[in-house]
């Protein structure tokens, strides 16, 4: 698999430039203050609240209801959305929507965001990590425009190890 170098732009690659340097980006969300995060959720005009109460182990948690930036992402079985996430995921969200509408994406279904910690999982730092904490999204199903839809489980036909896209 490739790696966008400065800028974003990959070698070879045709949507080298739609992608933003992902190493940079990442630790940059991932080095928000609360403070910061939220009033970064507010500049990208993420429809959320606060919620009163909220599970131990989420740094900075809020209830997304609505798209991000043209795309809804919600449980692949609901209706309406109401996600529970950290703030920073809401952020990276914000920032993959932006991509995704690229591409003629509008919604993205997934399996799971936040869930309860499982036996073995541990806070550090009093955060949970992936799941747990907020900060994870398995995605299942993208829909684009004109109503067809991408389904990882039947479509994608990568392997482990291996460039998702092919040797291009």
């Amino acid at each position: 698999m490739s790696i966008a170098g400065p800028g974003g732009a990959t070698a070879g690659a045709p949507e080298g430039d739609a992608l933003p340097d992902v190493p940079a980006v990442a630790s940059e969300i991932a080095a928000m203050s609360a403070r910061t995060c939220l009033r970064a959720m507010v500049r990208a005009h993420i429809d959320f609240e606060r919620p009163r109460h909220f599970p131990v182990g989420v740094g900075t948690p809020v209830i997304v209801r609505g798209p991000i930036r043209g795309v809804t992402f919600h449980e692949s079985r609901a209706t309406a959305v109401r996600e529970l996430m950290d703030c920073r995921l809401a952020v990276a969200l914000a920032r993959y929507a932006t991509f995704l509408r690229t591409l003629h994406i509008r919604e993205v279904r997934h399996l799971s965001m936040w869930r309860v910690p499982g036996r073995g999982e541990a806070l550090h730092d009093g955060l949970y990590p992936r799941h747990p904490g907020g900060m994870a999204i398995d995605a299942a199903v993208f829909v684009r425009d004109d109503g067809t839809s991408l389904n990882v489980l039947r479509d994608y036909r990568g392997r482990r190890g291996r460039p998702p896209c092919g040797p291009r």
